[in-house]
C-alpha cells in the first residue's frame, strides 16, 4: 500500500486555521454566559424601566413595578461585590422589593383601610419612595467607580453628562416629584420627561458594552439562590399572601350577639296598635322596643313594598333578590312628622357575601324646603343562625364627605349618610334596617326617601375595597365586582289615605 506523506502545520499556521474557522463573534446567548456585565445591566435597565414609566391599564400599574424591583434586586445582588456603593445598592435595593411587594400582599386585605392599615401603608409608600430615591444614587456612584477602575474615567472629573448617565436618573426623578407637588396637568413635559428617561436608560445599556471592550472583569457575587429560586420564592410569599387576603381579609368585623326578646308591655300593645294600621309585620318584630315606643299614638302608617333581583339591575346569572320595604308612620303633634323605616331582606341569598353599603338619601337632604331632620339616622342589622335570632350594629353608620362625578352634573362635593357592614355567609334570612325622623317645614311637600343599596358580588377585584370605598370612588359607574340596587319611599302626606308613588 502506498505510503503519502503529511507535514503538520507550524504552530503559526494552526492559529491561522483555527482563528479562521471561528465566527467573527459568538452569539448572543453564549456572549452573556461569558460577558455578565450584559446581562446585569440588561436586567437592571428592564428594572429602571418597569419601575419609573408605569401603565395605568388592567392593574399593570402594580405588577409591572414589582417586576421592576425584582429585576434591580438581582443586578444588584450580582454587582455587590464590586464596591461599597453597589453593595448599598443592593441592601436598598432589597428594602424597596420588600416595601413594593408589601404593598401588593396588603391591597388583597380590607384592613389597610383601618388607622393602623393606612400607618402601615403609608411607612410602606414613603419607605418604598425613599429606597428608590437612595437606590439611584447608589447605582450613579457605584457604577462611576466601576468605570473608573476599568480606565474609562481619568483623574476625578467625571461628568454627569460623559458619565454612565445613572445621575441624570436622581435629577429626573427629582424633576418627577416638583411635577406631583405642583399637580402639573400638561401634557408637553410629561412626554419629554418619557423620552428623556428612555435616553437615560439606552445610555446604561451601552455602559455593558464599553466595559466589554475595556477587558474589565465582572465576577457575579455568588449566592445561595439563583435568579430563578429568588423569583420562584417571592412568587410563593406573593401568592400565599394574596390568598390569605382573599380569603379571611376581604370581610369588615361585625359583633354579632344574640338578639333580646320584647318584654315590655307598653311596647307590645304599640306593636298591636301599628300591625292594625297596617305595618308589615315582619319589619316591626325586628324594631327595638324604644324604636316602637317611638311610634306611640301613630296617626297613619304607610308602606311601600318592592322585591328587588339583582338581574333586574344588570347583574347577569343568579345572584340573589332583595326585598325593600319602606314605611312611613305619622306621629302626633302640632307640626306634621313622620318615622321613616327603610328595610331590606334577602329572600333569594345571594352567591357571595363580602361587603355591604346603604347610601340613604334622607328627605331632609332632598326636599329641605319642605322637611328638616328632627331625630339622626339609627339602625341595626338582624339573621338567623342555628335556629337562634343574632343582631349587630352597623361597621359604621353616619355621614361622610366625597366626590361624586356624573355625566350630567361634572363633579361636585356630596355628603351622604352610610352603613357599610359585612353579613354572615353561614346565615339565613339575612337583613336590616334605617330609620329617622323628619318634621315639616312648609305644607304641600312630598316625601321621597331613597335607598341605595351595593352588594359585593364576587371576591375577584384587586386592589380589594369594600362597598362603601368601591361606591365613593366609582365615580360614573361600579366594577365588575359590586352591584347597585335602588329604591325609594315616595308620597304625597295630603292626600288621604296616602298611597306610595307607583302603587296607587
Amino acid at each position: 500500500m502506498d505510503k503519502r506523506l503529511w507535514n503538520a502545520p507550524d504552530d503559526a499556521e494552526f492559529d491561522q486555521l483555527l482563528a479562521s474557522s471561528l465566527p467573527d463573534s459568538p452569539p448572543d446567548e453564549v456572549a452573556r454566559a461569558v460577558t455578565p456585565w450584559r446581562r446585569v445591566m440588561e436586567q437592571l435597565v428592564w428594572g429602571l424601566a418597569l419601575t419609573g414609566i408605569t401603565l395605568q391599564v388592567g392593574g399593570l400599574q402594580y405588577w409591572l413595578p414589582a417586576l421592576g424591583t425584582l429585576l434591580c434586586l438581582m443586578a444588584f445582588r450580582a454587582l455587590r461585590r464590586e464596591n461599597p456603593w453597589l453593595r448599598a445598592g443592593w441592601m436598598v435595593s432589597a428594602v424597596r422589593t420588600g416595601a413594593v411587594w408589601g404593598i401588593l400582599i396588603l391591597n388583597a386585605f380590607l384592613w389597610r383601610q383601618t388607622p393602623a392599615g393606612q400607618t402601615v401603608m403609608t411607612v410602606l409608600t414613603g419607605a418604598g419612595q425613599l429606597a428608590q430615591l437612595g437606590q439611584l444614587v447608589c447605582l450613579w456612584q457605584g457604577l462611576d467607580q466601576v468605570r473608573r477602575a476599568a480606565g474609562r474615567v481619568q483623574g476625578t472629573g467625571a461628568g454627569w453628562v460623559q458619565g454612565t448617565g445613572a445621575g441624570w436618573l436622581v435629577v429626573w426623578y427629582a424633576g418627577l416629584y416638583a411635577l406631583a407637588l405642583v399637580r402639573y396637568n400638561g401634557l408637553l413635559i410629561p412626554l419629554a420627561m418619557i423620552g428623556a428617561y428612555l435616553l437615560i436608560l439606552y445610555r446604561l445599556y451601552r455602559l455593558s458594552r464599553e466595559m466589554e471592550t475595556t477587558g474589565y472583569g465582572l465576577h457575579p457575587a455568588p449566592s445561595r439562590l439563583s435568579d430563578r429560586a429568588l423569583t420562584v420564592l417571592l412568587a410563593v410569599v406573593l401568592v400565599l399572601g394574596l390568598a390569605a387576603g382573599y380569603g379571611f381579609g376581604g370581610r369588615i368585623p361585625m359583633d354579632w350577639q344574640p338578639a333580646q326578646s320584647s318584654a315590655d308591655p307598653q311596647a307590645a300593645a304599640v306593636r298591636q296598635e301599628l300591625a292594625a294600621m297596617g305595618f308589615p309585620k315582619t319589619v316591626l318584630a325586628d324594631l327595638t322596643d324604644d324604636e316602637v315606643l317611638a311610634c306611640r299614638g301613630a296617626r297613619r302608617v304607610v308602606v311601600s313594598e318592592r322585591d328587588l333581583p339583582l338581574t333586574d339591575f344588570g347583574i347577569q346569572g343568579r345572584q340573589g333578590a332583595l326585598r325593600s320595604t319602606g314605611v312611613a308612620v305619622e306621629l302626633p303633634g302640632e307640626r306634621e312628622q313622620w318615622k321613616l323605616f327603610q328595610h331590606f331582606q334577602w329572600v333569594e341569598p345571594a352567591l357571595w357575601w363580602g361587603t355591604e353599603c346603604i347610601q340613604l338619601w334622607p328627605v331632609y337632604e332632598l326636599l329641605p324646603e319642605g322637611w328638616a331632620e328632627a331625630e339622626p339616622v339609627t339602625g341595626r342589622l338582624l339573621c338567623e343562625q342555628n335556629g337562634q335570632t343574632m343582631t349587630a350594629p352597623y361597621a359604621y353608620l353616619g355621614e361622610q364627605s366625597y366626590t361624586a362625578t356624573s355625566i350630567f352634573w361634572g363633579e361636585e362635593q356630596r355628603r351622604d349618610v352610610f352603613a357599610s357592614f359585612s353579613l354572615p355567609r353561614s346565615a339565613e334570612n339575612r337583613r336590616g334596617y334605617l330609620t329617622y325622623t323628619v318634621q315639616e317645614v312648609n305644607d304641600g311637600w312630598i316625601v321621597d326617601s331613597w335607598m341605595n343599596y351595593v352588594h359585593q358580588t364576587s371576591a375577584f377585584q384587586y386592589p380589594v375595597c369594600s362597598a362603601l370605598e368601591a361606591y365613593q370612588t366609582s365615580n360614573t359607574g361600579l366594577n365588575s365586582a359590586f352591584a347597585l340596587v335602588q329604591d325609594a319611599l315616595q308620597f304625597y302626606p295630603n292626600d288621604d289615605p296616602a298611597v306610595p308613588f307607583g302603587q296607587e
